[in-house]
């Protein structure tokens, strides 16, 4: 099972007082175009601490591997129209992740995730993420249930709180970031097929957020199950979609189109696989030949997912079939 990860960790040392950090809307909602890189590290689960003015020292963890996100328009979604109120659409790098999220001044709400070709959860009840201002002893409680499509349909339930539990400064291996807050937040699962329970567990994350900065500095996360204990400090800013999603000239022409798709293929070079995927995951063409025209006649109407790979990453663009 798909289990969406967070990630973060800790020293305390007497400093002075601070001011209390204080999160809202405008100070930490990610922009169009902006995108973080974040390095992932192995946490040991020690205990976290929480209180006022209080030194996280996270200098010495290893980073294992690297992952790159970007805020990008929705459409860029295969399955875009599933989550049509969404104003916040993060891809990874690669272009096969995407989650989504509705944001205004009052709430942030978590209304799903998809990975391209095999997996997508939508929010019927969405997940709150925050509430505006949020700040030291600040707290919510919500539920939510999703309906998850992969290999079979699936639906999953529970309750989520949030608490902010500490302020101070954190220190990583990227740099020492003062007027931070620290948030626990626990979700407990319930998995259902048919409404018949078969699973159960429960996510508790970390996470460091200072005002400004518009992602996680630091996040650790584990569950009751014992598959997960994982931390990631951010490492820097990319310069968002045009850095991401650019590294590409890839484009497909007419589109849409009744018969045929043609395929510029580009800067992108050693081709290996191309695929055609319907928005339900289903592959419904694959070659291994760096072919430039497909033949689409044959396909029913609707949206359609292209995939390339050349080993080294895949690409994905999206045609209509009229």
């Amino acid at each position: 099972m798909i289990k969406n990860l967070l990630i973060l960790g800790i020293t305390l040392m007497p400093l002075n007082s601070f001011l209390q950090p204080v999160i809202t809307a405008d100070n930490i909602r990610p922009l169009l175009n902006e995108g973080f890189s974040h390095s992932n590290f192995d946490w040991d689960g020690e205990d976290v601490i929480i209180g006022e003015d209080v030194y996280w020292d996270y200098s010495s963890v290893e980073a294992t591997s690297t992952s790159e996100n970007v805020v990008v328009p929705l459409s860029n979604s295969p399955y875009d129209t599933f989550y049509d109120s969404t104003n916040v659409c993060y891809s990874s790098s690669d272009g096969d992740n995407y989650s989504y999220n509705f944001w205004n001044d009052d709430v942030a709400l978590y209304k799903g995730f998809s990975s391209t070709g095999s997996y997508y959860s939508v929010f019927e009840n969405p997940k709150l993420v925050w509430t505006f201002p949020f700040s030291y002893d600040s707290s919510f409680t919500d539920t939510f249930s999703s309906i998850v499509s992969t290999d079979f349909d699936y639906e999953e339930s529970g309750d989520v709180t949030a608490s902010a539990i500490g302020y101070g400064t954190l220190v990583t291996p990227n740099g020492t970031y003062d007027n931070v807050l620290l948030i626990k937040q626990i979700s407990n699962y319930e998995v259902f097929e048919d409404e018949i329970m078969f699973d159960s567990y429960t996510m508790t994350t970390f996470t460091f957020f200072k005002p400004g900065t518009h992602t996680a500095l630091l996040s650790l996360t584990s569950d009751s199950e014992g598959h997960i204990s994982a931390g990631s400090y951010f490492e820097n800013e990319l310069t968002g979609i045009n850095e991401l999603n650019n590294k590409s000239e890839i484009s497909l022409f007419p589109n849409p189109s009744q018969d045929q798709i043609n395929i510029n293929f580009g800067n992108v070079k050693n081709i290996e696989s191309i695929k055609i995927f319907t928005t339900t995951g289903k592959l419904v063409f694959e070659t291994t030949e760096q072919i430039q025209q497909l033949d689409i006649t044959l396909f029913d109407s609707g949206l359609y997912l292209l995939q390339i790979s050349d080993g080294k990453r895949e690409i994905h663009k999206k045609f209509v079939k009229e």
